[in-house]
């Protein structure tokens, strides 16, 4: 998105991809310009924390800036409460590995599925 000049509101990373590191420089250009953030969330787990953090930014209606979330574990399961606390009429926007990306525009039905999903995990809390 960024090599094509779309600036996302919020980005969620783990600085991998399919376990690898990736170049800090593909998200340098947006690391100079955005607010940046630290979690914890362990692998194929959601941490509070990230949950909190999630919302709490998504909540911003400043549009003009962003935010980044350097995710210390895994990113993945984090589209569910991106979902769940996303603004109605957002794109949400993630990879699927080896396939390319999944888009998701938000309404109360998504954010209805994507609450209900989150309520069947397990809560971690990960300080």
């Amino acid at each position: 998105m960024v090599s094509i000049g779309l600036k996302p509101h919020l980005s969620i990373v783990d600085m991998k991809t399919r376990r690898n590191d990736i170049s800090p420089k593909l998200v340098s250009a947006l690391i100079e310009e955005c607010n940046i953030y630290r979690v914890t969330s362990p692998p194929g787990k959601i941490s509070l924390e990230a949950i909190n953090l999630i919302c709490r930014l998504l909540e911003k209606t400043e549009l003009s800036k962003c935010y980044i979330i350097i995710v210390d574990g895994e990113e993945d399961m984090l589209a569910l409460p991106t979902l769940s606390c996303a603004p109605e009429g957002s794109a949400v926007i993630y990879g699927v590995p080896g396939i390319g990306i999944a888009v998701f525009l938000t309404d109360n039905a998504i954010r209805y599925l994507a609450s209900n999903r989150l309520l069947y995990l397990e809560p971690v809390e990960c300080m």
